[in-house]
């Protein structure tokens, strides 16, 4: 199932009247936030963002990629990290 969280009444209203005439067959849980808390806080957006910005990109196996960038190149270094499997990792150019 899908599930979409909105905090703008407006919008929700727009949403599920979008849904219902254009998917009516999908199956969609949508939530109007009400909380005085930010959603964005909420949820850890501005954190997950923040991970997506930095150098350091952790991978799901455990292992991360570096990605440094100069005036020259860009150089992206692979690391095993955690990682201690025997998968052979490919990563096309």
């Amino acid at each position: 199932m899908n599930r979409i969280v909105i905090d703008s009444k407006e919008e929700y209203e727009n949403i599920i009247s979008f849904i219902n005439a254009y998917m009516p067959k999908q199956k969609y849980e949508i939530t109007f936030y009400e909380k005085t808390e930010s959603i964005f806080d909420a949820y850890g957006i501005e954190i997950e963002i923040g991970k997506l910005l930095g150098r350091k990109v952790w991978l799901k196996s455990g292992g991360y990629i570096v990605i440094d960038i100069t005036e020259a190149l860009v150089a992206i270094d692979v690391n095993t990290g955690r990682y201690v499997g025997n998968e052979i990792w490919m990563i096309p150019f």
